[in-house]
């Protein structure tokens, strides 16, 4: 019985045979194949990571952008409920920001050239703090008071009083510029004393940081006092670069008194602006930063152009499109014929616009 067993299993044994040469060809084949699929849906999704990074980058960066510069813009020439095209601000800060308020709340410049300011009020500023200032893109300052305010404790007793006020939640410090207002009435001086030096919070207004210790009336109650806002947006070189060497720009913000300009927004690489003029026929005509023509006073819109950039390359070939912004076309550097332009260096861009009605300026 056993014998038999064993004879009768042996052939199964004898059957167990190896692979061939052309069957592990074969099958080397099919797994680089399968291999080779694999590692295309890996750098595929690869890619789509990388572009989505980036365009979910330059979305956030767009809007986050285009949201501050529409709020600074609506509030251009404010101060509080005395209306700017009526009440003249009495600017006693020395040395003094501006002429006046109905004057000077808005300006715009475009950089075309080195010493790109000299001749404007920002004559000098141009050499120091905004030298990185991208040729071909717009500055605008913008001056107004701030939307927050401080009410006053009492009457002033003289115009040459320090102002007593309710709370220093706005932090005010010794050499600040301030705004006090009322509907009929607004001053601007620097305030001379430590606000947070005494249980009363009070404002002196001294001659020496102003040119006169008296304000343009003695001021009740119903007025507020206002931080003095002068920013000056203009797009940079951070002085950084990308993992591929591409310079990396973004959205500055130079404040009243400020030598180093604020870095805001990593990316934008150009700003457009067009100036809505209202003319004394009821008419609205849009001209450029550096238009001769401009009556800034007369300004009530403002259309607002950026250009965004990923910080890192993640298109597979250059961007070669042409983005359309207020006042023209921004094409990429090699075409000789543009006029504006954007590095060819495989960033993704998209332009954001939008137009912004500055509401003090509106009947």
């Amino acid at each position: 019985m056993n014998e038999y067993k064993r004879s009768r299993y042996k052939p199964l044994y004898n059957k167990q045979k190896g692979v061939t040469l052309f069957e592990l060809l074969i099958a080397s084949a099919m797994g680089l194949f399968v291999m080779g699929g694999i590692m295309q849906v890996f750098s595929d999704t690869k890619q789509t990571v990388r572009i989505n990074r980036s365009l979910a980058n330059i979305q956030d960066g767009g809007r986050i952008a285009v949201n501050l510069l529409t709020d600074e813009f609506r509030m251009i020439g404010y101060q509080g409920c005395a209306d700017p095209d009526v009440i003249q601000t009495n600017v006693i800060a020395v040395p003094a920001p501006l002429i006046t308020l109905y004057d000077s709340a808005l300006q715009a410049y475009e950089v075309s050239a080195t010493g790109w300011g000299v001749g404007t009020d920002l004559d000098g500023i141009d050499d120091t703090g905004t030298a990185n200032a991208i040729m071909g893109s717009d500055v605008i300052t913008v001056q107004r008071a701030s939307a927050e305010s401080i009410g006053l404790t009492g009457n002033m007793t003289a115009d040459n009083a320090n102002i007593q006020i309710e709370s220093n939640d706005l932090g005010f410090e010794q050499g600040d510029i301030v705004m006090i207002s009322d509907c009929e009435n607004a001053d601007i001086f620097r305030i001379t004393n430590n606000p947070n030096g005494g249980s009363t919070v009070t404002l002196a207004h001294a001659t020496g940081s102003n040119s006169t210790n008296r304000l343009g009336q003695i001021y009740s109650t119903d007025a507020q006092v206002m931080t003095f806002v002068s920013n000056t947006y203009f797009v940079g070189d951070t002085g950084r670069t990308n993992t591929q060497g591409g310079t990396i720009n973004a959205l500055y913000r130079l404040e009243v008194d400020g030598t180093v300009p604020v870095e805001l927004i990593e990316g934008v690489d150009n700003m457009q602006l067009l100036f809505g003029q209202r003319l004394s026929n009821g008419n609205l005509r849009y001209l450029a930063a550096d238009d001769t023509d401009i009556d800034w006073t007369a300004i009530e819109i403002i259309k607002l152009s950026l250009l965004i950039s990923s910080t890192q390359a993640s298109e597979p070939a250059n961007d070669e499109k042409t983005y359309i912004v207020a006042g023209g076309q921004i094409r990429p550097d090699t075409d000789s014929s543009a006029t504006i332009t954007y590095t060819s260096d495989l960033r993704m861009r998209r332009a954001f616009n939008t137009a912004i009605t500055i509401r003090n300026r509106q009947e």
